[in-house]
């Protein structure tokens, strides 16, 4: 029998403090030394590093963790959160995107945790209150993960910078003197600049930050998914290759061992075989996907497919208002008119479903039960305003559970004079999605459209 979890002079007052300190020091202890013995060079290699400084209160203690995916990142943050877990440390683990948040120890989004503006200008500071639960429990915090962070503007690392040196009273140490490990890959999806040209996507990353020169660098280069075998093997060699070889900037050939097609029926037929989609396996839309870099072609896919299917189907239309016009009164817009407005993350004014259709969430629903945005689901039920739906998610904390999902209110004012607010399901099928979205999603068959050159969005 282990021991008592904690030694607690008093119940925890601050419920912030008290969920992050659920755990047993015993079990985190056990699972550490199991999972230590799996690192590889690299990762032994980054972890003497972190604990070294942070135990002996070294500075600078802040880090990056370079490496491309399957270096195996998220298995060390875990390491770590075990490591300081069975110490009795508290550990938040962050990341930019709902997916990518899911595979981490806590499961929280950056903006979410740190109260990041939604609209954060340079030297914005976050919107938390010294004297509020959250930052007690950054006070108390041992060490922060924060991971995919080239994907975030620079100006939100100077927002939660400032914003813990002003919580932890220290204006001299980066984050305030909280030991912080960022991770990503600059290879993967950079920050969406709107309308940005290539500069300006590079100067809106993480590495123009004037404080960029004070963070630790470490890196991961040993694949830790490849599968035993010559082809795979090679693949993982070419991906390593892509961004950082000059022969290969440009126009891209694509490798003999990579599979090509100019037929749109023999394409789809890969991805979704037209016998297995009408009986699909529980896990059948879970381990697929076409990847696209343009909505209307994600569209065009949705479209195609659903009708290969045939099902009977159910149409959600949505209800939308405008707010901030100044040129024209809202009653010149018709209903019609405003369900034709698309927008990114927006659903469609007319949303056209069936028992059985893989669709994606475009909001953070219910995070705490995995309901995040870009989680696929599988629609189980039609009801009026409602519908019910599964989960299908390679973790199984959350996979095959099922949820009611509502209608809510979202808005969107991009390329716009207006705001629009729609209530409507925040959802949109997804036997096919945009490579963005597709970011974190772990996939067995994927088809990657390329008629149409792919593009960093905002440019």
């Amino acid at each position: 029998m282990s021991g008592p979890t904690h030694r607690w002079s008093r119940q925890e007052q601050n419920n912030l403090i008290a969920d992050a300190m659920r755990f047993d020091q015993y079990e985190e202890r056990v699972l550490f030394d199991q999972s230590i013995l799996s690192f590889s060079s690299g990762q032994n290699s980054a972890f003497n590093t972190i604990p070294n400084v942070i135990d002996n209160g070294l500075r600078p203690n802040t880090f990056f963790l370079q490496g491309p995916a399957g270096t195996g990142k998220t298995f060390l943050y875990k390491v770590l959160c075990n490591y300081y877990r069975s110490k009795g440390d508290i550990f938040l683990c962050v990341a930019s995107s709902g997916i990518a948040s899911l595979l981490l120890p806590g499961r929280s989004i950056a903006h979410s945790q740190f109260r990041i503006p939604i609209d954060c200008p340079d030297g914005t500071r976050c919107s938390i209150n010294r004297q509020s639960p959250l930052a007690g429990l950054l006070k108390k915090t041992r060490l922060i993960i924060w991971d995919e962070v080239t994907m975030q503007l620079k100006h939100n690392f100077v927002a939660v910078d400032l914003t813990l040196r002003d919580i932890m009273q220290n204006q001299d140490d980066l984050f305030g003197g909280i030991p912080v490990v960022l991770g990503g890959d600059f290879a993967q999806i950079l920050p969406v600049v709107r309308r940005g040209r290539r500069e300006n996507t590079a100067n809106a990353c993480i590495r123009f930050w004037d404080k960029w020169s004070i963070v630790r660098p470490l890196f991961l280069t040993q694949n830790m998914r490849v599968i035993e075998g010559e082809l795979n093997q090679r693949f993982a060699d070419w991906l390593a290759k892509l961004s950082y070889t000059p022969s290969l900037y440009g126009p891209v050939e694509l490798p003999d061992f990579i599979r090509v097609t100019h037929d749109r029926e023999e394409f789809r037929e890969f991805v979704y075989p037209i016998q297995q989609i009408r009986t699909p396996a529980s896990s059948f839309f879970r381990e697929r996907a076409i990847l696209s870099s343009r909505n209307d072609e994600v569209d065009k896919f949705n479209d195609n497919l659903s009708h290969l299917i045939g099902a009977n189907y159910h149409s959600y239309y949505s209800l939308d208002t405008t707010q901030n016009d100044q040129s024209r009164h809202v009653s010149d817009y018709t209903p019609e008119f405003l369900r034709t407005v698309s927008g990114q993350g927006l659903p469609p004014g007319k949303l056209t479903l069936h028992v059985g259709m893989p669709v994606m969430l475009l909001r953070n629903y219910y995070s705490r039960e995995g309901l995040i945005n870009g989680c696929r689901l599988i629609i189980t039920r039609l009801y009026n305003h409602c519908l019910k739906s599964r989960i299908t998610s390679a973790d199984s904390r959350f996979d095959g559970n099922e949820h009611i999902i509502s209608r809510i209110n979202l808005s969107c004012d991009e390329n716009l004079s207006f705001t629009l607010i729609r209530k409507q399901l925040p959802l949109r099928p997804c036997y096919a999605m945009t490579i963005n979205k597709s970011q974190g999603q772990m996939l067995k068959y994927a088809g990657v459209d390329l008629i149409t050159p792919v593009f960093s969005h905002g440019q």
